[in-house]
């Protein structure tokens, strides 16, 4: 609150402008700015325009001060004397205008400073630099921390909110309406004022709440750094504990077994999806949700041809390894054969998709780029995933879920990297790549120390009986893809990237949570096969218990999340994922909401009761060997999804989009029963 300061680091701006008022080169060899000085020209430089815009409202002196306009003694006790300024600014005041000019020519000494403001940059409205003229402007401050600053504004036409306070990069702005709260602010952007000011331009006039708040780049990347060092600490505390404490289960302890194979992977999935998480935070508001949306649709469009070139081998390796472990090494080097001559086949057609998409305006450049990149990654995460199931069809799950975990954390640290470095989600594909490479390498060394040195056994008629096999699993992991993703291909282009990225906000949660049946079902998949070649009392038994135990956690998650919404969301990608405004026509009357992502994830979040029953049934049924039947399940569930994202979203965009997946997982419900 003293203009001088007293500080180690002064930033030069601040200097430059007390320059205007004494000479510093003397005191800055003290850390300070200097006092005010007596000289022949100006008693003091009191007379100095500067201090008034400063605020500077009362001075301290050992000496009396000449008679100065403005200035007043309300303070003698003999050896100390006090002035008061009557001139001096408010901390918070509006100007009418701005004008543009570099720091060291503006005649900040010339000019009415309480009237214009200077900028060093134009502003992103063309407006802004037009004089404006409000009979109300009156600016208070209503709080003032260590970190943030709230100014209440009233304005009966636009201006310059203008804050004697020091700008300094990684102070944020926010308007928001007066009484709202943080779900209801714009991001507006803060211009240096005056050589060394803070100041931000209202485009309308009314009561506004204006939140200045200091959240550097450079904190939230220590934060993230932080967490990143303290999920690695995390993980080699927990492979210490495991070599040192875990024994191998009995062969015939079958519940031991499901227990290790579907909680520590569990665990592990859950602790890969906090890293995701995190990760998520710092890319979305990097991004934004536009960039969010076009690197959800690059990874959508990437998601459905990887499931093509997988044709569901590794489920059939599973199966199959698991019921004779003697055909490991048959099965695995014939199904990589087989998905190399897969993915080779897949990219042609990956690129007339991506190319369609391009040539109709739909997407740009970098969204091709990262399809492309996507596209080579593709093929060595293909090889990964089938020394993945080698681990499963053993029934050792957990070193594929902890070589996840360590890969993971890899992957966003050179994620995080790559964006702060300004190669937005083109960088992000491309780490993708690298991390694809590093987890097949991993991978392989993991099956030659535990498991066995594979040796090659190219069995063409193995192969094409895989194919005919392994068709209905791909075809029906193909379809449960588009089942749940063709929400994102059909937003883009009806509704806009920005549209995709407040949806998959709300989908970053979902999918986290489909960690929990997901996991369990594999763990469960490998009894239930064999309970399938025994007999079916054991089947049904483990059945009906996991159906009820997904219930019992699905209902309390839904009801928490659906509770729990807006601050989720905030906290995942901040206000600019709530305040999204809307309307809908519904019986010739327009209603409109602000809804954004929370609504979604309100919306959504109901959909997993019954994507959780669905999940294990799926599972139960490919055990038997009925994975055909749900083939034509599928194709049910995605026709009524297509159809009904085609007529909805055109009318309720994203919120659309997440009912119909609640309506979807009910179409496949049924035929599945």
């Amino acid at each position: 609150q003293d203009i001088r300061g007293y500080d180690s680091i002064i930033p030069k701006q601040y200097v430059a402008l007390m320059s205007r008022v004494a000479d510093q080169s003397g005191e800055l060899l003290y850390n300070k700015i200097a006092p005010l000085y007596a000289t022949g020209v100006s008693p003091y430089g009191i007379n100095n325009p500067l201090l008034d815009l400063l605020g500077v409202k009362y001075l301290l002196s050992e000496q009396a001060i000449p008679d100065v306009a403005g200035w007043s003694e309300i303070y003698n006790d003999g050896s100390l004397r006090a002035y008061e300024n009557s001139e001096a600014f408010p901390r918070a005041f509006i100007a009418q205008q701005a004008l543009v000019a570099p720091a060291d020519t503006q005649p900040i000494l010339e000019m009415d400073l309480r009237r214009f403001v200077f900028i060093e940059e134009p502003p992103t409205d063309a407006n802004a630099l037009v004089a404006s003229s409000p009979q109300v402007a009156e600016a208070n401050i209503s709080r003032y921390t260590t970190n943030s600053v709230f100014v209440d504004v009233n304005l009966s036409d636009r201006g310059w909110l203008v804050l004697a306070d020091a700008y300094f990069p990684g102070w944020k702005a926010y308007v928001r309406p007066f009484g709202g709260d943080e779900t209801n602010e714009t991001e507006t952007p803060i211009y240096r004022a005056d050589g060394s000011l803070r100041a931000v331009y209202l485009p309308e006039d009314g009561q506004w709440t204006v939140r200045f708040v200091y959240s550097p780049m450079s904190f939230k990347l220590g934060l993230y750094i932080t967490f990143l060092a303290g999920m690695a600490g995390l993980l080699l505390l927990l492979w210490w504990l495991w070599g040192r404490y875990y024994r191998p289960a009995d062969e015939g302890d079958e519940a031991r077994t499901v227990a290790k194979n579907s909680l520590v992977p569990m665990g592990l999935s859950l602790t890969n999806k906090a890293i995701d998480f995190a990760f998520a935070m710092l890319y979305v508001r990097l991004l934004g949700p536009e960039g969010t949306g076009k690197y959800a649709f690059v990874v959508a469009v990437y998601g459905f041809f990887e499931i093509l070139s997988r044709y569901g081998l590794g489920t059939l390796l599973t199966r199959d390894v698991a019921a004779d472990k003697g055909q490991a090494s048959r099965y695995l080097t014939n199904v990589l054969g087989l998905r190399t001559l897969l993915w080779l086949a897949s990219m042609p057609a990956l690129a007339l998709v991506a190319g369609g998409y391009w040539y109709t305006g739909s997407i740009g450049a970098q969204e091709l780029q990262a399809i492309a990149i996507f596209g080579v990654a593709m093929l060595f995460a293909n090889w990964a995933d089938a020394y993945s199931n080698l681990f499963y069809a053993y029934e050792k799950m957990e070193y594929p879920a902890g070589l996840g975990s360590a890969t993971a954390l890899l992957k966003v640290a050179l994620g995080a990297l790559v964006l702060l470095l300004g190669w937005g989600f083109v960088g992000l594909a491309a780490v993708s790549l690298v991390m694809n490479v590093v987890q097949l390498l991993w991978l392989m060394l993991l099956v030659r120390r535990t498991l066995f040195r594979p040796t090659w056994h190219w069995d063409w008629p193995l192969q094409r009986w895989m194919f005919g096999e392994s068709g209905p699993l791909m075809i029906n992991h193909l379809l449960a893809t588009i089942f749940w993703r063709i929400d994102l291909w059909i937003l883009r282009p009806l509704a806009g990237a920005f549209s995709v990225g407040i949806y998959s906000a709300s989908l970053k949660y979902l999918d986290g949570l489909n960690i929990i049946p997901s996991t369990f079902t594999f763990a469960i998949f490998p009894l239930m096969s064999r309970y399938a070649k025994r007999e079916g009392e054991g089947l049904l038994r483990s059945y009906v218990l996991s159906v009820r135990l997904l219930i019992l956690v699905s209902l309390p998650l839904a009801l928490s999340i659906t509770a729990l919404a807006e601050p989720l969301i905030y906290i995942l990608g901040g206000a600019e994922f709530l305040n999204v405004p809307d309307s809908v026509v519904l019986l010739g009357r327009e209603i409109s909401y602000r809804g954004g992502s929370a609504l979604a994830l309100q919306v959504i979040i109901w959909s997993i009761p019954i994507g959780f029953v669905n999940s294990v049934t799926q599972y139960v049924l490919i055990a038997v060997g009925q994975q055909r039947y749900l083939t034509r399940a599928f194709i049910l569930g995605v026709v009524f999804n297509v159809v009904g994202n085609l007529l909805v979203i055109p009318r309720f965009d994203y919120v659309g989009a997440a009912l119909v997946t609640i309506l979807s997982e009910f179409s496949l419900l049924i035929p599945f029963y």
